[in-house]
């Protein structure tokens, strides 16, 4: 289980994050939803260690955390793309992997490639991939099989038809194996289809939460968020 207890942050004109308290259950898909500047990318990156957390505990599976989780089970989207441009998809993979202390098999390996259709340019450099292909490679290391916790900021953005239903897919078996996921996303049709439950945030706070299934997702955003 992922636990947030009083994670807060915040930056210099004020805006920020928190607080923030939550459970996050395995084999649970979380939508984090909210307009930009809710929050969701700063829950994101200090959870990812890319932000220090000003105030707050993370714990996972009753570890606890200055307040990141650590990297050996993490699998992390982050919005704006961290791939070196130098490496190829392959390159990418094997060095993420190494940081993690789980070098990969070359089974493994073309499993991983192959997840997101990466295999038919695996030895190309990434700086010479379009927009949609390197998001792939991305999606490829984030979807760590190792990780307690899996999380995708904006997984949708420049992503073709394709990408699409192999992520729904991949979501899906994350979900089965047990993981966490917690995913941020405007589209709400895609939320609907693949969490089990969806967090409001406004302001870097919770605003309303509620199971995916009771189909109320537009209902709460036009209520919390588009008021007239």
């Amino acid at each position: 289980m992922l636990r947030l207890d009083n994670l807060q942050y915040r930056y210099p004109g004020g805006a920020g994050l928190g607080p923030l308290t939550y459970d996050f259950l395995p084999g649970s898909v979380y939508a984090i939803v909210g307009p930009n500047g809710a929050g969701k990318s700063t829950l994101f990156n200090i959870l990812a260690g890319l932000l220090p957390s000003q105030k707050g505990i993370v714990s996972v599976d009753g570890t606890a955390s200055s307040a990141r989780i650590p990297l050996p089970i993490l699998g992390f989207l982050p919005e704006t793309s961290l791939l070196n441009p130098r490496f190829t998809p392959r390159q990418a993979l094997q060095f993420d992997a190494a940081m993690r202390g789980f070098p990969l098999s070359a089974a493994q390996l073309m499993s991983r490639l192959e997840a997101f259709g990466c295999h038919d340019f695996a030895d190309q450099k990434i700086t010479s991939l379009s927009q949609g292909m390197a998001k792939r490679v991305a999606l490829a290391i984030a979807f760590q099989p190792t990780a307690s916790v899996l999380i995708l900021d904006e997984p949708l953005n420049g992503i073709d038809t394709q990408t699409l239903i192999q992520l729904r897919e991949r979501v899906l078996e994350a979900r089965e194996s047990g993981q966490t996921l917690l995913i941020s996303s405007h589209i709400l049709s895609f939320v609907d289809e693949v969490t089990d439950e969806i967090l409001f945030l406004s302001h870097g706070c919770l605003a309303a939460r509620t199971p995916t299934h009771a189909g109320q997702a537009e209902q709460i955003y036009r209520h919390l968020f588009m008021r007239m």
